[in-house]
């Protein structure tokens, strides 16, 4: 199997409270897990151990090894890592900028020129579905779009940058039916080029995108494989419960 990311023995605490609980789990280069569970069971925490986010929150501590591309993590610096592995929050928070600014913002930091800004943008743009929407006011605020368009800009900006691994949580959540297909549709294009982690509450979602699953409870991975056969056969109770429920 060829892994790009692997946790081994990873404990995260808030203060002296365990949320995540000796996770070991490797992530499959260019395929899509999807990473299942109830509420409050850990996925979000999870997704932000990967590329460290959770120890911007208060009292927060990682206890274990991250390996991205067979390198521990923290032999890395955040500014690498990051660019390295990009997130798309739940809620959609495009820059109070244009749309065309919010793509070219991290491109000018990494010092690419105006030509070639502008032709990523607009590649970029085609690739989350979005161009054709907004070629006529890339230059108007990000802020105007829809939900579900500021979503997909937010996918863009992220992809911006060329990332390894792109990290999604609950990307659908508040998108309706229409919305949420593209985003689906999208992901499973991006699976070439990169590899794809999502948290979803959504069953269905899980099922039709991913080629892996992870189902998580009370801060721990009960089961884990290929998404198919944790559909079709649940080797723990408690997974095949969640499951049909």
């Amino acid at each position: 199997m060829n892994n790009i990311l692997k946790l081994i023995n990873i404990n995260v605490f808030y203060d002296d409270k365990k949320i995540l609980d000796n996770i070991n789990i490797e992530f499959e280069k260019n395929k899509i897990t999807s990473i299942i569970g109830p509420s409050g069971c850990g996925k979000t925490t999870l997704l932000k151990t990967i590329n460290k986010i959770i120890l911007e929150e208060n009292n927060s501590r990682i206890i274990g090894n991250i390996e991205f591309d067979g390198v521990d993590t923290d032999n890395i610096p955040i500014e690498i890592l990051r660019k390295n592995i990009g997130m798309v929050f739940q809620n959609p928070t495009p820059f109070p900028l244009s749309i065309y600014k919010n793509i070219s913002y991290a491109l000018k930091y990494y010092g690419y020129n105006k030509k070639y800004l502008e032709k990523k943008t607009i590649d970029i743009l085609k690739t989350v579905n979005l161009y054709d929407e907004v070629k006529d006011k890339l230059n108007t605020s990000a802020l105007k779009l829809s939900g579900g368009q500021k979503q997909r800009l937010c996918l863009a900006r992220s992809l911006s940058v060329e990332p390894n691994i792109l990290l999604l949580d609950e990307p659908c959540s508040s998108l309706d039916i229409i919305n949420s297909e593209k985003i689906e549709e999208t992901l499973i294009k991006l699976k070439d080029k990169y590899t794809i982690i999502i948290v979803t509450h959504n069953i269905n979602q899980a099922k039709k995108i991913s080629d892996n699953a992870i189902f998580m409870y009370n801060g721990k991975i009960i089961e884990s494989g290929k998404t198919e056969d944790m559909f079709s056969n649940p080797k723990n109770p408690i997974t095949k419960n969640y499951i049909l429920n």
